[in-house]
């Protein structure tokens, strides 16, 4: 959890103990949280006054066009997430690791109900585009007044994305009146100096926020070891946001942020270039560069470099009746791998200097209006172009048709790529109150994708929710989603690569294919007073599966699809909040079954191919059962928090077994905190921090690099101690 961004590396029954280390959260939430009037996070406040008033009406209005009716959400306050392990100090992704249907997969990265597409994120209503990285792996929480996660089926305005949607609503300064400095650090390490800042002057408010991250920990471990070799990161992050009331009904805003991150590839320890067997490959082992096969792993020096930058320019409008909200939007990222030197090449058949760059633009209009008491219409549009650019230098070595190295002279290949896509989006819904407790959401969605493969196809979504008491409602839902194929980074073709040790291990293979999916979705919530009890099934059925695997040891992500999918699973979560106690407890039981590889065929060996056609098997990705919880309590002046993740374990493959027949070891991660608010100095409260991340130390994989779609280990962090302070200004 400690990871500030876990990225790709790529279990002796444990359930026996899980009581005991679940009773941790068990035990709090049966006790009679921090007083959230109590955090002063930002300073005492302002008082109540005529801009205050105003921007409360329309961030309201503007969450009424942004619905979610019939989905399951999930909501987390500012003051929630400081109270919790980290606090601030992690990431998006990693808070929400503490959400229901939320897992890690084989590579560290969120997978939200098991769900291989990447979810979506909107800040302050505008969806943002998707990049070359995930958002919420270089978003920092404390940009957040609320973060909101939504899944199941989605109402008609989300679209191109069946994973779901991470709705962030950013601080200002309408609320604050002043920031904090915060210094961090510890184990391995780390040190990480962040501030943030808000305030307003008549009808103008900002805020701003940044932090810097350096860490000999940068990416998940590939051994399981407390300190991998080769693994220093620094990065960097910082948002900003400022808006201008033009009128009480009018407001228009800007956002701008950036992350730059910098990371070495970790290496693993005692192996040999000549003998070690990293992945499948098609060469003879050993390879012969500069009179020698012999290369120690502890020796390499792959390295990366991602940068995210986006803005958003907004304009909202609001009666009493209807709000309007365009918005512009830009973003742009980059991503450098620097994985071509004499080790690569001997270890892996090739040596890679890649760039990528995405930048896209667009369009969003969304609105709502009160067609009538029981009737309000929802309707907008997205216009969004992509540019995607890429670059690669390859260095691989001459072989014969069996593999045989023939030539002792590099060969150096070049590749460029330019890919433009247009997407293109209109929805309309109508949630029609229809009396007896119960709303219809009722719509749907025209989506056209310009590419290499064009496609313009219609999906329905249809919610109901009945609200038999006012402590019950139950919902039910249907979508139907259609994903646009992932667009690859600049490759040396097959045609290239034949005869050399860089060529891949399977027989050619078409571009990624568009997925499209049917969405079923069944909940319930119950409020008992503190305690809130929510259950959801669902049911999803693909064609054309989109999944990603990481080939390779410099952990290169390749996207595939599977002919046909299969998801379904159940949750169960309990959230209890009452004076100084506050309590969560999420289980999470899931299936996946997948058929067939219809794209990038040539990443996969003759014999995993012809597995997976041969039967459904388990996606790699897939975890049968996830449990998160945990929870906080605060004497005084001193609030104690911790929480704990369970995994039943990702899926594997044993010798003589069949493919990803088998998982890895069970695996749990307790996490504690203490958090000590001194005397406050000139009014403004000083906090102390201490952290403490995998508390029992243990050693757990997330993959063993034998699942077909991975070929490297990974590892979840080990211990790790860590303590700051935060003061008010």
């Amino acid at each position: 959890m400690r990871q500030r961004r876990p990225t790709p590396c790529r279990r002796t029954p444990i359930l026996p103990r899980l009581s005991s280390w679940c009773s941790l959260p068990l035990l709090l939430i049966a006790v009679p949280a921090w007083a959230q009037d109590a955090d002063g996070d930002d300073g005492p406040g302002k008082p109540v006054t005529e801009i205050i008033i105003n921007a409360r009406r329309l961030d309201a209005a503007r969450a009424s066009v942004d619905a979610s009716l019939g989905a399951a959400t999930y909501a987390l306050s500012n003051d929630t997430i400081e109270s919790r392990p980290g606090g601030e100090t992690t990431t998006i992704s990693q808070v929400l690791l503490q959400a229901p249907g939320v897992a890690q997969d084989g590579s560290g990265k969120l997978r939200l109900r098991q769900s291989q597409g990447a979810l979506e994120y909107r800040i302050n209503n505008v969806a943002l585009p998707d990049g070359l990285t995930d958002l919420g792996e270089s978003l920092s929480p404390r940009i957040a007044a609320k973060i909101e996660l939504v899944a199941g089926a989605l109402p008609a305005q989300y679209g191109l994305n069946a994973g779901g949607v991470v709705r962030i609503t950013t601080k200002d300064g309408v609320y604050l009146a002043g920031g904090q400095a915060e210094l961090y650090g510890g184990s391995r390490g780390e040190i990480q100096p962040a501030f943030e800042y808000g305030n307003s002057t008549g009808r103008t408010n900002f805020f701003v926020s940044g932090s810097m991250v350096r860490s000999d920990y940068g990416l998940a471990s590939p051994d399981g070891s407390a300190t991998p070799l080769h693994d220093r990161t620094r990065q960097f992050d910082g948002l900003a946001y400022l808006d201008h009331l033009l009128d009480p009904q009018t407001r228009v805003a800007l956002i701008a942020g950036f992350s730059d991150e910098r990371f070495e590839l970790p290496n693993l320890y005692g192996l040999d270039a000549a003998t070690a067997t990293i992945g499948p490959v098609s060469f003879l082992r050993p390879l012969v560069l500069d009179g020698t096969s012999h290369f120690a792993s502890e020796a390499r020096d792959a390295r990366r470099h991602e940068i995210n930058r986006f803005g958003v320019l907004s304009l909202q409008h609001s009666t009493e009746r209807a709000t309007v909200q365009i918005a512009g939007f830009v973003r742009h990222s980059v991503a450098r791998l620097d994985a071509d030197s004499a080790g690569e090449v001997l270890f892996t058949g090739a040596g890679r200097t890649t760039r990528d760059a995405v930048t896209s633009a667009g369009l969003q209009l969304e609105g709502a209006y009160e067609l009538a008491d029981a009737h309000t219409l929802r309707v907008g549009g997205t216009i969004a172009s992509d540019i995607h650019r890429g670059a690669a230098t390859v260095s691989v070595l001459p072989v014969d048709v069996d593999g045989r190295q023939v030539a002792g002279a590099l060969l150096r290949l070049v590749a460029t790529s330019r890919v433009a896509v247009r997407k293109d989006g209109l929805f309309v819904q109508d949630e029609w109150r229809a009396g007896s407790g119960v709303t219809l959401n009722l719509g749907g969605r025209i989506d056209h994708v310009a590419t290499t493969r064009n496609f313009t196809r219609f999906s329905p979504r249809a919610n109901v929710v009945w609200q038999p008491q006012v402590e019950t409602r139950v919902h039910l839902g249907y979508a139907r989603y259609v994903v646009a194929a992932p667009v690859e980074g600049a490759g040396v073709s097959a045609r290239a690569l034949a005869l050399t040790s860089g060529l891949k291990p399977g027989p050619g293979g078409n571009d990624p294919l568009p997925e499209s999916d049917d969405y079923y979705d069944i909940g319930l919530q119950h409020d008992a007073g503190p305690l809130t009890v929510t259950a959801d099934l669902y049911w999803r059925q693909a064609r054309n599966l989109i999944d990603e695997g990481v080939f390779g040891a410099a952990g290169e992500g390749v996207p595939f699809n599977f002919d046909q999918g299969r998801i379904r699973g159940a949750e169960l979560g309990l959230t209890y909040n009452q004076g100084r106690v506050s309590g969560w407890l999420n289980l999470a039981v899931a299936g996946a079954r997948a058929r067939g590889i219809a794209s990038n065929q040539d990443s996969f060996t003759p014999a995993q191919l012809a597995g997976a056609s041969a039967a459904w098997i388990v996606p790699a990705d897939t975890q049968a059962v996830t449990l998160s919880g945990g929870g906080s309590y605060r004497f005084d002046r001193l609030r104690l928090s911790a929480d704990v993740l369970y995994g039943s374990g990702l899926r594997r493959t044993e010798a003589g077994g069949g493919a990803n027949a088998a998982h890895l070891p069970g695996y749990v991660q307790v996490n504690a905190s203490a958090v000590w608010r001194l005397a406050t100095i000139h009014a403004r409260p000083l906090d102390l921090r201490f952290d403490l991340v995998n508390a029992f130390d243990r050693r757990y994989g997330l993959s063993d690099g034998s699942a077909i779609g991975a070929s490297q280990p990974c590892f979840g962090p080990r211990r790790g101690i860590y303590a700051g302070f935060e003061q008010a200004f």
